[in-house]
């Protein structure tokens, strides 16, 4: 006796998908470039910017970056990517982690 499991499982017998769909989950089989960078600082005014739009130029994901220099503990929304950032109050010790 054959069983059509097709008909048993309905949609959820394509255990692979065939494409993104909108509202669909994030799709772990895709590529995420990552990257560190050694910056000099980005507590200066457009430093960020200039960051996240190079960043996104070369189409990384997630962007480590040391020597970021930004003051305090935070996180903040520049352009279309977030930055993390940690650090003290001295200028040592502080390190960003930027996602576009």
């Amino acid at each position: 006796m054959k069983i059509d499991t097709q008909s048993l499982l309905g949609d959820s017998a394509n255990l692979m998908p065939q494409g993104r769909k909108t509202g669909s989950a994030t799709d772990l089989r895709r590529k995420t470039r990552i990257a560190t960078w050694n910056v000099m600082t980005l507590a200066c005014t457009g430093y960020q910017v200039a960051i996240v739009r190079e960043a996104a130029r070369l189409n990384l994901g997630i962007t480590g970056i040391t020597e970021a220099r930004i003051p305090g503990s935070d996180s903040c929304r520049v352009e279309d990517a977030i930055i993390l950032h940690s650090g003290g109050e001295q200028h040592t010790n502080r390190v960003a982690l930027a996602t576009i």
